[in-house]
C-alpha cells in the first residue's frame, strides 16, 4: 500500500500489487471520475470507499430523522414512518457489509477495506453513531494481528489509536476504562516482538 499525494496536498491511497500501473481522472476529490488501468484491486476499493461514503452520508441523514421522530407527538402520529426509517438504516448497514463481504477472498483488498472501514469509521461512531461502540470495538479485538499484510498497510497504528479513543469516549469510569484497555495489551505487544522477528530474517 501507499499513498498518492498530490500539490494540493489531495491523497488516495493505492495498492501497488501489479505491474504498469495507471490512474486516470480529473482530480483524487473527485473519486467518480478515478479509473484504474490493469488495477482490479483499487478500482474495487475506490468503488467501495465511494459507495461506502454515500451510505455513510445516507445513514447519519436517517438517524437525524430517528431522533426527530423519537418524540411522542410522532410516536403517535407516523409509526410506520418510525418503522421505515429503522429498516433503511438497518438496509444501509447490510448493504456496507455486503459489500467488504464480497469481495474476492483470495485478493489483497478482502482484508484491507474491512479494517481501512474501521479506522475511517471510528470518529463518526463517537460523534454520531454511539450505537456501534461495542461493534467496533468486538471487531478490533476480534482482528489477527499476526496477519503479514499489516507490516506494509499502514493501518496497525491508526487501528491502535482509534481504538483507545473508542474506549476513552465510552462514558465508563478511568478505571473501567483502562481494564478494557489491557485486554489486547499482551496481544499487542506479541505483535510487535513477531514484527521485530520478520525484520531480523529479512
Amino acid at each position: 500500500m501507499t499513498i498518492l499525494k498530490t500539490q494540493d496536498n489531495s491523497t488516495a491511497i493505492l495498492v501497488l500489487g501489479e505491474e504498469k500501473l495507471s490512474l486516470k481522472g480529473t482530480h483524487l476529490k473527485q473519486p467518480d471520475s478515478l479509473i484504474f488501468k490493469n488495477s482490479t484491486e483499487n478500482n474495487s476499493f475506490v468503488k467501495i470507499a465511494k459507495n461506502t461514503s454515500l451510505n455513510n452520508n445516507a445513514s447519519s441523514a436517517w438517524r437525524y430523522l430517528d431522533k426527530l421522530y423519537s418524540a411522542p407527538y410522532f410516536k403517535e402520529h407516523s409509526p410506520k414512518v418510525i418503522s421505515s426509517i429503522k429498516k433503511e438504516i438497518q438496509s444501509i448497514a447490510v448493504r456496507n457489509a455486503t459489500a467488504l463481504q464480497n469481495l474476492p477472498k483470495d485478493s489483497y483488498m478482502h482484508w484491507y477495506a474491512p479494517m481501512q472501514t474501521l479506522v475511517s469509521q471510528m470518529p463518526n461512531t463517537i460523534r454520531n453513531d454511539r450505537e456501534r461502540l461495542p461493534k467496533d470495538i468486538a471487531q478490533f479485538r476480534a482482528i489477527d494481528f499476526t496477519n503479514a499484510n499489516f507490516k506494509t498497510s499502514g493501518l496497525l497504528q491508526e487501528l491502535i489509536e482509534g481504538h483507545y479513543f473508542l474506549l476513552e469516549n465510552m462514558g465508563q469510569p478511568l478505571d473501567s476504562v483502562y481494564a478494557q484497555m489491557n485486554i489486547r495489551q499482551p496481544l499487542l505487544i506479541n505483535f510487535h516482538h513477531h514484527l521485530l522477528s520478520i525484520k531480523f530474517l529479512i
